[in-house]
């Protein structure tokens, strides 16, 4: 991050690659952030201890664990990525976001309909 932010400062470009697990440990604000690309929804890891057993108690109680587990995570990585993009009121910034889940499944539109509000194009 050091790099990337020295070379801002000094009137270069500079891109910055992550996951969404490095999303969560990115500390970039203001100028240091002006574009978000989302290549791919970010599920968590289904197959890890703690993923089974929430969905298996989930099920147990009569609830869908992709409604009331999977995406609430998924709301909750993009709403990260969201504030780091944008966090103040007056701040600007694009997020483009490629998976075609977004505009093609009913849980996609749930997700953008419950972001902040946000110019969409």
């Amino acid at each position: 991050m050091c790099k990337h932010k020295r070379a801002l400062a000094n009137g270069f470009k500079s891109v910055v690659f992550a996951t969404f697990d490095g999303m969560e440990e990115l500390d970039m604000k203001g100028e240091h952030l002006e574009n978000v690309v989302i290549v791919k929804l970010p599920f968590p890891v289904v197959g890890t201890p703690f993923a089974v057993s929430a969905n298996e108690v989930e099920a147990m109680q009569g609830r869908n664990p992709f409604e009331s587990v999977v995406l609430p995570t998924v709301y909750r990585r993009l709403a990260q990525a969201m504030g780091r993009l944008l966090p103040t009121a007056t701040k600007t910034g694009r997020c483009v976001m490629l998976d075609t889940r977004f505009t093609t499944t009913e849980f996609g539109w749930q997700l953008l309909q419950a972001l902040p509000p946000l110019l969409r194009k």
